[in-house]
């Protein structure tokens, strides 16, 4: 009902992704550089804050969530063209912990400029089951999805009192993404030992974002304050490139890499088109697959985030 399928042929490297994540961190540390080399010979800099928070942001998932979606169709489908009966379902992944550190140079004319790495996760670990004339056949999917974005953002503050103050950032990110899943399979007939066999791995992949948002802070000393801010982010991460474990009650087990499709595949018993994931090592082709590309992973949403910010120097 839902394989992983492995052949011989192998991924491609990964140099590229590994290229443009160097040069993208280089951008990034030269702009900090010369804005702090410009700004100390011009007295402008006006203090460096530390700037630490947390909280919970939403997550499209794009390919995956879709795939979800329609594997819940299936098994509906299945249970009732063949009068089982289905429990459980296939969760969605949606909401998660979402982290981020940025050093930020407070510049004149309430403007600022951040730097920042974050970290958020995306999981979740749900079942499906049919059931008929005492032969179960269950379906689990555990999947966890991580990224670490690195930000460069610009700041406007808008000074509220002499202890509040509302601000706007928008920025560029490069955001670097890793998923991990597992996929078990069993059937059980009449309470015999379970027939099973299960896929487990890994992929990464990482892609240019952008992010903007708006927040509120509040003094409680000189140099220290509370902030709450709403932030949106845009990034889509395509050519997920990893490897896939294979093993199954029989003892065999295979390792291979592996790239990560989306396409859309026909099922001969409901006789319809669903939308899949394909984990697979070349391209799937053939009568059964249409609409074929490379997987995407959307890790775009919007966050919630409390924190503090450190001030060293003028506020």
């Amino acid at each position: 009902m839902l394989h992983v399928y492995i052949t011989e042929k192998r991924i491609r490297s990964k140099e590229k992704p590994m290229k443009k994540r160097l040069i993208f961190l280089g951008i990034v540390f030269l702009l900090t550089l010369g804005l702090s080399s410009m700004s100390y010979a011009d007295g402008a800099i006006k203090g460096f804050t530390l700037k630490l928070g947390g909280g919970m942001g939403s997550w499209s998932g794009s390919d995956i969530n879709i795939f979800f979606r329609d594997l819940n169709v299936m098994m509906g489908n299945t249970a009732a063209l063949t009068g089982a009966d289905l429990t459980g379902q296939f969760e969605e992944l949606n909401y998660g912990p979402d982290f981020e550190g940025e050093f930020i140079l407070e510049l004149p004319q309430n403007f600022a400029v951040g730097i920042g790495v974050g970290y958020l996760v995306r999981s979740g670990d749900s079942t499906s089951e049919l059931v008929m004339f005492g032969v179960n056949n269950s379906v689990g999917v555990q999947t966890r999805f991580t990224a670490v974005p690195i930000t460069l953002n610009g700041y406007y503050n808008l000074p509220l009192s002499t202890k509040a103050r509302a601000y706007a950032k928008a920025g560029v990110g490069y955001y670097i993404g890793k998923g991990t899943y597992t996929v078990r399979q069993e059937e059980t007939v009449l309470g015999l030992a379970p027939v099973w066999d299960e896929s487990e791995g890994n992929a990464s992949s990482s892609a240019f974002g952008f992010q903007g948002g708006v927040g509120f802070e509040f003094n409680v000393s000189e140099n220290v304050a509370l902030f709450f801010e709403t932030v949106g982010r845009y990034a889509n991460l395509k050519n997920w490139k990893g490897t896939d474990r294979y093993s199954d009650f029989l003892g065999a087990s295979e390792s291979a890499s592996v790239d990560w499709y989306y396409a859309e595949e026909y099922d001969g018993l409901t006789r319809l088109w669903y939308k899949t994931v394909q984990i697979l090592d070349q391209e799937p082709s053939g009568s059964y697959y249409r609409n074929v590309r490379k997987a995407e992973v959307s890790y775009s949403g919007v966050l919630l985030r409390l924190g503090i910010k450190i001030t060293f120097g003028k506020k």
